[in-house]
């Protein structure tokens, strides 16, 4: 999770290891590999998947997309990106 300001709010949003560490991460690690193949998604899922776009604005990337076991590198980055030792207000 990290502070994030919306204008004059603040606010707190997941980052993308909070989100698959929710009950719908092996869903949304699913939703992942459908969209990289390019299978068609429903409005909730589409709304789903953008907010883990914005989390991972790298998971645009066409390359990343084409990954052989792309649930297995969404899973390596996530856990790479996470440090302990940073406090929530240092994260952007």
């Amino acid at each position: 999770m990290f502070d994030h300001r919306a204008g004059a709010r603040e606010c707190y949003r997941l980052t993308l290891l909070g989100i698959l560490l929710t009950s719908h991460g092996p869903d949304i690690e699913n939703l992942l590999v459908r969209h990289a193949g390019g299978l068609s998604v429903t409005a909730a899922e589409a709304t789903t998947l953008e907010h883990v776009l914005d989390a991972a604005d790298w998971l645009r990337d066409p390359a990343v997309l084409a990954m052989r076991d792309l649930s297995a590198h969404v899973a390596a980055r996530a856990l790479d990106s996470y440090n302990p030792e940073t406090p929530i207000e240092g994260e952007r």
